[in-house]
């Protein structure tokens, strides 16, 4: 597990800087800009970009702000989080989001039916 999680970690980070690059030569700012605004070194943006080194999630919001982007926008697709096998985990996903779904519309449980206790159902014109 370890060796294909670093796998997924790196691919994320490259996918992830490829997208920071991206945005930041769409937006025509210098690694020397960027890394003044964020307060880091260029040579670390420069790393970033290329995957070999991570960035912290502060970082990382620092310099969607500095290219005045949406963060979710730089963020890779589900494949470079997961890897390449989804199936299982977006089927147990799935499930949780489905029961969460029904229990906001559901009615609330009464204290008989959390307790597990049956009610008998009243009877016309008892008092």
């Amino acid at each position: 597990m370890g060796k294909e999680t670093g796998a997924i970690e790196f691919a994320f980070n490259v996918e992830l800087g490829r997208k920071l690059r991206d945005k930041r030569l769409q937006r025509r700012v210098s690694l020397e800009a960027l890394g003044t605004q964020i307060g880091v070194h260029r040579n670390t943006i420069a790393r970033w970009e290329t995957g070999e080194f991570p960035m912290t999630v502060w970082d990382f919001l620092r310099a969607c702000d500095a290219l005045s982007c949406q963060h979710i926008l730089l963020l890779p697709a589900r494949g470079y989080t997961w890897g390449e096998d989804l199936g299982p985990m977006q089927r147990e996903r799935d499930r949780y989001m489905r029961k969460a779904v029904q229990a906001e519309r559901d009615p609330p449980l009464t204290r008989d039916e959390i307790l597990g206790r049956k009610t008998q159902p009243r009877r016309e014109g008892a008092a």
